[in-house]
């Protein structure tokens, strides 16, 4: 086993870091001279290092909105295995606290991205990550993100390592918990939320402005051998409205005899078939966070965030496998991809231009005159599973007038409560006038190819002054 650089340190103070720790004495301060929300910067005291405290609430927004960076003066080749520790503690509604560390450069390119977890004794906390490339020594920043829910959390004795090409199975455990003094950390209780919003009704003239929403539901798969009950309960509801929608399938799933019913269920409801919702592709096996071992221009020890941020060589068979697998099982084409985690890179174009039958990438990046890319700017979720008509109203009134929305949502996830929520927002956008469309009925709108469909009157109820 190689020589590990630089063994933890119990203690890291603010004068005099361990040996190996590539953090500048600075580095803590100037993680909390920064004015974002929820970071208090910890002095060196009662034999601690000095550290940061942490404190959000549910109603913090998401975390790249509070994020913290500071710059790490050192350089990076490919290959070479970054360790970053620190001791934590915290108090949450959970039991858990946690935030996100990312180590990456301007492009946003990344050599460790990972959270750091504890609970309310302290203990050291460990994460790791590959160099996917060579990175100039100052090009690299060490972004802190707290994470979402309630919490307040202290961390102290932060040290990154490079380690060089040595293995993580080669690191050695980790030293025993700090005993550094532990006063009272209090999870934070949310504020109560905002009072519902009210919408104005639109006027004849903002409502003539056709507008267009696509429902992207994620992660249609095998249940059982047919549809899981939630997808099939919205499928029928907008059915039932005759509402079109685009739900993802992870194509993988559906190769194999046994899954006669689900085959059957994904035919009957395909748009092709009379149905309403165009099947899309989800990736062909929604892989997150995995090593790709293609060839050479994958890093073999790098890992990837979603099948479609790998290289060139990795996507296409992803794609074609998944393309043609629909098409062998249901003898329907797929037009549209929607990426798993929506990650993808340069190559992910590439890969799509090389299937003339796709035509659009749901949360795509780049531009392109051959692939439609539609962005994302409403959620439907306000977090992953998690639908509140009030939380959607609100962010909703400051996009009425979009020329078109992408809504994403995971079916499978919701609560009865939430699903009555869906089914409101579902008459909300009705009532403004908004057209519901697949994502390929879409592109062929704006190419002019198909006929938009005809806009729902306007209720004279719901007819707001000019």
């Amino acid at each position: 086993m190689k020589t590990v650089i630089g063994a933890f340190a119990a203690l890291i103070g603010s004068a005099a870091l361990a040996a190996g720790n590539l953090l500048p004495d600075s580095f803590v301060k100037e993680l909390c001279q920064r004015p974002k929300t929820g970071v208090t910067y910890l002095k060196a005291e009662g034999g601690m290092p000095e550290g940061i405290l942490v404190t959000t609430d549910k109603a913090v927004e998401p975390f790249h909105r509070i994020e913290t960076a500071a710059a790490v003066p050192c350089e990076v080749k490919k290959g070479d295995l970054l360790v970053l520790t620190v001791g934590v503690r915290g108090a949450a509604p959970s039991g858990k606290v946690s935030i996100l560390a990312k180590f990456q450069d301007s492009t946003f390119t990344g050599a460790l991205r990972d959270s750091l977890t504890g609970g309310e004794k302290w203990s050291w906390c460990r994460v790791t990550g590959v160099a996917p490339k060579d990175y100039a020594a100052g090009s690299m920043r060490l972004h802190i993100y707290p994470w979402f829910g309630a919490q307040q959390a202290e961390f102290r004795g932060w040290k990154l390592e490079n380690l060089g090409q040595t293995k993580k199975s080669d690191l050695p455990p980790l030293p025993p918990a700090p005993s550094w003094p532990a006063g009272e950390l209090k999870s934070p209780q949310p504020p109560p939320p905002p009072p519902p919003v009210v919408l104005a009704p639109l006027t004849p003239e903002q409502y003539a402005k056709k507008r267009y929403v696509m429902l992207k539901i994620d992660d249609i798969g095998n249940h059982k051998g047919g549809i899981h009950p939630r997808f099939a309960k919205l499928a029928d509801y907008l059915a039932s409205k005759k509402l079109k929608s685009g739900f993802g399938v992870i194509v993988k799933s559906i190769e194999n005899t046994l899954n006669a019913d689900y085959v059957a269920w994904l035919k009957k409801n395909a748009v092709e078939n009379g149905g309403y919702i165009e099947f899309w592709d989800h990736g062909w096996d929604h892989a997150m966070f995995f090593n790709c071992k293609e060839d050479d221009e994958c890093d073999r020890s790098t890992k990837f965030h979603g099948e479609h941020a790998t290289c060139l060589k990795h996507q296409q068979k992803h794609l074609a496998l998944a393309l043609d697998t629909f098409k062998k099982w249901t003898g329907l084409e797929m037009h549209t991809l929607g990426t798993a985690g929506n990650a993808g890179n340069a190559d992910t174009l590439k890969a799509l231009r090389e299937r003339p039958e796709m035509k659009v990438w749901l949360f795509g990046n780049g531009k392109a005159d051959d692939v439609m890319i539609l962005g994302r700017w409403l959620n439907l979720e306000h977090a992953v599973g998690k639908v509140s008509y009030d939380a959607f109203a609100r962010s909703y009134q400051r996009q009425r007038q979009k020329e078109y929305v992408v809504l994403q949502g995971h079916a499978a996830m919701w609560s009865d409560q939430m699903f009555e929520d869906v089914k409101k927002i579902v008459e909300l956008l009705e009532n403004d006038g908004w057209i519901f469309v697949t994502p390929y009925e879409f592109y062929q709108i704006k190419k002019g190819t198909l006929e938009p469909p005809a806009q729902k009157p306007q209720a004279q109820s719901a007819v707001g002054k000019s």
